[in-house]
């Protein structure tokens, strides 16, 4: 990437520059003017716009009190669970939720993540849809599901957590489920980085500089927000 600054045009007339060591009589050519041209390399810092992100797409689940099954992709969980309670499945033609009439929901679904994290890392808020609904258990302790704020959409609302352990961590959430329930992916927010590796992700230290290359290979594979690379640049003395 190359940063080019040249000078700001004017009225349509462009002004002759004074060079160091030339006068200009008036009756001389304008001076071409300085050209400024600088490689940008590695960046000496970033900022990001939003918090890091650990996707949580990935459960052991559990209908009501039965024991947990294996890991299994959360969009997946939902359509196992509804052909064994007869219901429509996700990809089946039918009416919207919000057109079914509102009851009681018959059963609760528990999901279960864990997450290993290289510290302990503190200030990281869950984000899932309707907290006000959710039973939330980090490292068997219950975490009141208090909204602060929204992630990416106001229907997913945000969690304070206690500091995380480091170590491998253990969060369960409990929901209601019934032919209208969606079960969706829930998020990590907080000033971490994220290494994945297989189907595996690890808090890791937020990587204090990045380059210009995959972002998702350098602590933040699930970000989507806004990235700005800062940069130091010497420009010698001059009209540009």
């Amino acid at each position: 990437l190359l940063l080019y600054l040249k000078p700001r045009s004017g009225s349509g007339e462009t002004e002759a520059l004074k060079l160091p060591g030339k006068r200009s009589s008036g009756t001389e050519p304008t001076p071409k003017p300085p050209v400024f041209v600088r490689a940008l390399n590695t960046p000496s810092g970033y900022e990001t716009g939003e918090p890091n992100v650990l996707m949580l797409d990935q459960a052991e689940f559990a209908l009501d009190d039965e024991e947990f099954a294996p890991v299994e992709e959360v969009l997946r969980i939902d359509n196992i669970l509804r052909r064994r309670l007869g219901w429509p499945l996700k990809m089946d033609a039918f009416a919207q939720p919000w057109t079914e009439p509102k009851e009681p929901a018959e059963h609760t679904v528990s999901l279960k993540y864990r997450f290993e994290s290289s510290k302990a890392f503190g200030e990281v808020r869950l984000a899932c849809e309707y907290p006000e609904d959710t039973r939330v258990i980090l490292n068997n302790r219950i975490i009141p599901a208090v909204s602060c704020g929204t992630y990416v959409d106001e229907c997913i609302r945000t969690i304070p957590l206690p500091k995380l352990k480091k170590g491998m961590n253990e969060l369960i959430l409990t929901v209601p489920y019934q032919k209208r329930s969606n079960l969706e992916w829930s998020y990590l927010l907080g000033e971490f980085g994220v290494r994945v590796s297989g189907n595996c992700a690890r808090l890791v230290k937020k990587p204090e500089t990045v380059g210009f290359s995959d972002l998702s290979a350098q602590g933040f594979p699930f970000y989507g927000g806004n990235f700005t690379y800062l940069y130091e640049i010497d420009v010698p003395k001059g009209q540009y």
